[in-house]
């Protein structure tokens, strides 16, 4: 290989012309010439930035991607105009090669046809939502978040919808994808014959369908969302004392039995989550508390808190399962040493006390992890007569120490958090569906909509929504809202 003193030497001894080929003779074109590309070296005073290497000249192909500057145009790509950002053509985002003030990051005011920042529109638009900024002449006054703009979708009051009709209501679960979009679990049928319901609002108009129609399934319902938007239900088939498992993985609904036992009722209660992976965790009732832990077809079953049971009882109720950013399993559920948070560790299954209320009295829990590692429990407590009351408990610092933050009438709770630090959670009390957030400062409860007396409550968070499913009469029904954060998502002046 040349050395550059080699190059410039030569250069010296018979002179080396610059552009293209020039130059008069076999000497100049093997000394500025070295990888015969037919252009001369940048040493030689000429435009070959490269003359090792015959692909890199001006005018090669020059394609985003490698980091190499095969036309010698100081950029990664083509960038004819010289202002710094590679053309669409050439795997680039300069939407106009050919003059030097278009291009990403320039500057755009809205009113002159033209898109000088080659985001899709004439004026900035940062976070790419079709709105232009304030700053730049348009209507959008949070150019950095996607979902604050004029349009935006924000319910200061609460929106109901009939999602489904259903003879027995009572076993809904909901979760919410990114683009705010409500997918819920049910139980279709009467209360002797069920079967699995779903049904979404992502097209704009509630539509609901079968995915696993058994004698006697969805006796207790949950659904999560992977990253992927793909839907994860579990279920209690009561007919056939199992836990089942139905996904649309694949763009098809398929449904199996992950876990039964002729011994002990398995699968009540059942609580589902999925890791960024696409890991499924299932926690349940079945002889005490388990674990299935799998994909479609390849589940691992662990019995982290094996209790003994007479024919048809309980040991475990209650079961409501959360997961920390690791991945890592956190379960509340009721037991008759009281109520349990237990989560995985390094070898084995560790429990701490949430409150000392017992099952039966106590049946129902739910958790909810906060970003900060945080464990939100609440559940119900049956009191004399029949009544029944909600307690919420927060350990915030994650050290097993719980503290009381809400004791009221009602049952059937369920929670959320959302970041910020906000609470969200649903019950049913004397008829009604109720509703406590703190997204105010202190804890502040609204009532609903009314509902029948027997039934359940799910709270999912998403987008800048809340969704709240609950029984209606012989209907799955749901209620939504924004997320009271005090910000002004529609651009109108009015911060909710």
């Amino acid at each position: 290989m040349r050395t550059l003193g080699a190059w410039i030497s030569a250069c010296i001894m018979v002179g080396c012309g610059g552009g293209g080929t020039g130059g008069d003779g076999g000497a100049d074109a093997a000394a500025c010439d070295v990888d015969l590309d037919g252009w001369t070296a940048t040493v030689c005073e000429g435009d070959d930035c490269d003359d090792d290497d015959p692909n890199v000249h001006p005018g090669a192909d020059d394609t985003v991607g490698d980091r190499v500057d095969q036309n010698c145009d100081d950029t990664d790509g083509v960038d004819a105009d010289g202002d710094g950002e590679a053309s669409v053509a050439s795997g680039g985002d300069d939407c106009d090669d050919a003059d030097a003030h278009i291009h990403p990051g320039a500057e755009d005011d809205v009113g002159d046809g033209v898109d000088q920042s080659c985001d899709g529109m004439d004026g900035t638009d940062v976070d790419r939502d079709g709105h232009a900024s304030e700053a730049s002449g348009g209507d959008d006054c949070l150019d950095t978040d996607d979902d604050i703009h004029p349009g935006a979708l924000e319910l200061t009051t609460w929106e109901i919808a009939d999602v489904a009709e259903a003879a027995d209501p009572r076993f809904s679960s909901v979760a919410v994808d990114e683009s705010g979009a409500a997918h819920v679990a049910f139980r279709y049928g009467d209360v002797d014959a069920g079967r699995l319901g779903y049904a979404t609002n992502a097209s704009g108009q509630w539509v609901d369908l079968e995915v696993d129609p058994g004698a006697d399934v969805a006796y207790g319902t949950s659904i999560a969302l992977g990253e992927d938007g793909v839907v994860h239900i579990a279920h209690f088939d009561r007919g056939g004392r199992a836990l089942r498992y139905v996904t649309n993985d694949g763009g098809e609904w398929s449904a199996e039995e992950v876990d039964s036992d002729e011994s002990a009722l398995c699968g009540p209660f059942p609580s589902i989550a999925v890791t960024s992976d696409g890991e499924v965790t299932i926690a349940y009732s079945g002889g005490g508390l388990r674990l299935a832990t799998g994909v479609t077809g390849n589940w691992t079953i662990d019995p982290v808190d094996p209790r003994a049971t007479v024919a048809d009882s309980l040991a475990v109720a209650g079961v409501s399962l959360a997961l920390e950013a690791d991945g890592t399993p956190r379960v509340s559920y009721a037991t008759a040493d009281g109520i349990l948070l237990g989560i995985m560790g390094a070898s084995e299954w560790r429990t701490g006390a949430v409150a000392g209320c017992r099952f039966p009295d106590c049946v129902n829990t739910a958790l909810a992890v906060d970003t900060e590692g945080g464990a939100h429990v609440v559940y119900d407590e049956s009191l004399e007569g029949s009544s029944s009351q909600v307690t919420y408990r927060a350990d915030y610092d994650d050290d097993g120490l719980f503290n009381t933050e809400l004791t009221a009438s009602g049952y059937a709770p369920s929670i959320a958090t959302w970041y910020g630090g906000q609470v969200h959670i649903a019950t049913l009390d004397a008829g009604r569906i109720v509703y406590t957030a703190n997204a105010g400062g202190g804890l502040a409860t609204e009532e609903i909509e009314d509902a029948p007396p027997a039934g359940n409550t799910a709270v999912a968070l998403g987008a800048g929504l809340v969704y709240v499913t609950f029984p209606g009469t012989e209907m799955v029904r749901v209620a939504r809202r924004s997320i009271e954060d005090r910000v002004d998502d529609d651009c109108d002046g009015i911060a909710f």
